[in-house]
């Protein structure tokens, strides 16, 4: 008995051990629950904070777009605001025009109430036969063009209110002989003063002299024939215009790629300049190369035509641009054929076409001058010269650009 005793006894001792050893085994247990209960709180923790990170990462983001939204907003009202500010330059040089036309109005005014008083005190009236000097003004496009129909709208309306005769003629054959038709029909109506775009140098400088002999004086506007006889020139400075549009291309590239150029007439002085500024910009980028040049087509369809038959031969093109105010047609014809995704189209002048075009997406971009002006100055230098004054030689109006972001500004 006292052996089985001590066997129970034995027995009950170590399963009270091994329950010790379970108590713990088994706190063992619960710290390591409670160890990996505080590090899933700590993994939630985490992910909390990671959650938190992301969200403030999302807001610096967030701010990020903000900024550059912003940043880009300013930049575009800065491109509307500089837009509208040639656009306010282009107007106040026309009031400027407008004020002096007043202002010369005034004293012709004051002048004849002088001799008017003059003749009363004297008791004597001398009677007077009124002579109206007669302007012609011959265009180098077809009536209705959008580049010169403001233009000449302008020189009209001045030359009224200076009591000038003024009349237009324009281009139908578009051959070298037709200008120099028109000078000659306008000179049988009587003639005084003759503003014209010339098409071309050489066969009309001489035409220009003979009417300079012939008292008739000459004012070239948009292009000029600096070695005739002509009295001054009002236009663009083309040369530096044409160095505008190369920047513009440079911009347009980055730096790099292939460039179609096209005019209606390389051989038209004002556009033969342009072209030159391109050539001496570009020269200095090795990595735009010039593929394609085209010129000698005044129909835009016919002109469409011999453009993509330029773009076969040279292998295609990243970027066209044209250095009349024409090629924005070009650019919407060949738009209606083409996929032009991944091509850039910069044109010339802000005329209604070329405007619609940018807002269309088909040209980025234009060069524009300030042509609406040229007539109407030339008028005014007209009235000085028969008031005995003297006129500057050369009045050369600046350019500027018209894009994608400022369009709005300007066609309001």
């Amino acid at each position: 008995m006292d052996n089985l005793k001590e066997k129970i006894n034995a027995i009950i001792q170590s399963v009270e051990s091994t329950n010790q050893k379970f108590e713990i085994q088994q706190q063992s247990f619960e710290e390591v629950n409670q160890v990996f209960d505080q590090f899933d709180t700590n993994v939630l923790d985490l992910i909390n904070d990671q959650n938190n990170i992301r969200g403030h990462m999302n807001v610096l983001n967030d701010t990020k777009d903000n900024l550059i939204d912003a940043i880009n907003s300013i930049a575009a009202i800065a491109q509307q605001s500089a837009a509208s500010t040639q656009e306010a330059a282009t107007l106040s040089m026309q009031q400027k025009q407008s004020n002096e036309i007043l202002l010369d109005l005034s004293k012709q005014l004051q002048q004849v109430v002088v001799e008017v008083e003059k003749s009363i005190h004297n008791y004597r009236v001398d009677k007077r036969t009124k002579t109206t000097k007669k302007i012609a003004f011959i265009s180098n496009l077809q009536k209705g063009h959008p580049f010169t129909e403001l233009m000449i709208e302008n020189g009209e309306k001045a030359a009224k209110k200076y009591g000038f005769h003024f009349t237009a003629k324009f281009m139908n054959r578009f051959d070298k002989s037709e200008q120099i038709q028109m000078i000659n029909d306008v000179k049988k109506e009587g003639l005084d003063y003759l503003i014209i775009i010339p098409s071309e140098q050489k066969s009309l400088a001489p035409v220009i002299d003979d009417l300079y002999r012939e008292q008739i004086k000459t004012i070239c506007v948009d292009a000029d024939i600096p070695n005739s006889k002509r009295i001054s020139f009002i236009g663009t400075d083309n040369y530096e215009a044409g160095k505008n549009l190369a920047n513009l291309i440079v911009k347009q590239l980055g730096g790099s790629g292939k460039v179609i150029l096209s005019a209606t007439n390389i051989n038209q002085e004002n556009l033969k300049l342009r072209v030159k500024g391109v050539y001496d910009v570009l020269a200095k980028y090795p990595n735009i190369k010039v593929v394609g040049e085209q010129s000698g087509f005044f129909d835009n369809q016919e002109r469409v035509k011999d453009f993509e038959k330029i773009v076969k031969t040279c292998g295609g093109f990243d970027l066209a641009a044209g250095v009349d105010s024409d090629f924005g047609t070009v650019a919407m014809l060949y738009a209606e054929k083409h996929d032009i995704s991944n091509k850039k189209f910069i044109g010339f002048d802000d005329n209604p076409v070329n405007l619609q075009a940018i807002k269309q997406g088909v040209l980025d971009a234009v060069v524009s001058q300030r042509q609406r002006l040229f007539a109407e100055l030339a008028v005014k230098k007209i009235f000085d010269l028969e008031a005995g004054k003297h006129i500057k030689e050369n009045d050369l109006l600046s350019t500027f650009i018209i894009n994608k972001t400022n369009i709005n500004a300007i066609s309001k």
